[in-house]
């Protein structure tokens, strides 16, 4: 029978069941994974065992009696006499403990004293049972400490390999995090930059400032002689910022309005995403320049958002 069965039937805990084998006073069979198998005799010696404690003797005079049946009766007399003794003692104890409650010390000075009073000068004997026996507090055997020692040793190593699985896929998450950013990032950046150079007749008419996104930037309204795109002649209305506010300053100032002149420089610069999301792009994933310049002059929006004025020439 398993250690289970065992404690059911005889009240005892597994703990004390273990210390008795410890002991030396059961020798269960070994079976297979450090499991114990009880029999019957093992179990009529445990419940012997437990009675023999309930008269409060020592294991190790339990381990003499059933070592040595044959001296039974001088073991057990040995044990009623250091009973006796024992309870000449309690008896003595209650007639101190009497004393020192009627005098009622204040302080562990006073207990002191009261207590060499009472006639507690010499040195009490200690009974066996009261010896400190720190393996009664041992909870497991030695091939149970040893299978927990193994199992303990094989948690620490799943752990630190799930600490460096964790640690390694963080650092991958960081790394596709960054990756991702860069390429966010790379999207957003000038990337396609068309540069085209107009001979045609501009005449400028206002040169308003307007927020155009996140910034303010100043605009050059003008009219042409005919539309860049389809030629067809006839004035042609449009809206541009100028490159950046250095180029704003210096062509402002010297630009007049309703004067005419005779040519002029843009730029249309995308990122990759707004090429892509724009639909310039074929499929090397180069830009389509005519048709950047063809949307550039018909959508007014894309041309204020995309595209700027860098020269103007007068033709002198």
């Amino acid at each position: 029978m398993k250690i289970k069965e065992v404690c059911t039937r005889t009240g005892l805990t597994k703990r004390a069941v273990r210390f008795y084998e410890e002991k030396g006073l059961i020798t269960p069979a070994a079976a297979p994974n450090d499991y114990r198998e009880f029999s019957e005799e093992d179990l009529n010696r445990l419940q012997m065992i437990a009675k023999l404690r309930a008269l409060r003797m020592p294991v190790e005079q339990i381990g003499q009696l059933l070592a040595n049946l044959e001296q039974a009766p001088e073991i057990l007399a040995a044990h009623r006499c250091w009973l006796e003794e024992e309870g000449r003692q309690q008896a003595r104890f209650s007639c101190l403990l009497a004393k020192l409650s009627s005098a009622r010390p204040q302080t562990p000075q006073q207990l002191l004293a009261e207590l060499e009073r009472a006639g507690m000068e010499e040195k009490t004997a200690v009974s066996p049972d009261q010896q400190p026996d720190f393996a009664r507090f041992e909870a497991f055997t030695a091939e149970e400490k040893a299978a927990l020692s193994r199992q303990a040793k094989s948690n620490l190593a799943l752990l630190e390999r799930k600490r460096r699985r964790v640690a390694l896929s963080l650092l991958l998450l960081l790394l596709c995090g960054l990756l991702a950013g860069w390429w966010l990032w790379r999207e957003d950046q000038p990337h396609y930059s068309v540069s085209s150079v107009y001979g045609i007749d501009i005449r400028f008419t206002a040169f308003p400032w307007e927020q155009l996104g996140e910034h303010s930037r100043q605009i050059a309204e003008f009219e042409l002689n005919h539309n860049p795109v389809t030629g067809k002649p006839g004035p042609f209305a449009a809206r541009l910022p100028f490159a950046n506010r250095t180029t704003a300053q210096l062509l402002s100032d010297s630009l007049l309005p309703g004067q005419q002149y005779a040519g002029f420089s843009v730029d249309v610069i995308l990122s990759r995403r707004e090429a892509k999301r724009e639909g310039m792009l074929d499929g090397q994933g180069k830009l389509l320049t005519e048709k950047a310049l063809e949307r550039f002059w018909s959508d007014p929006e894309f041309a204020l958002q995309y595209g700027s004025i860098t020269a103007v020439y007068s033709g002198e």
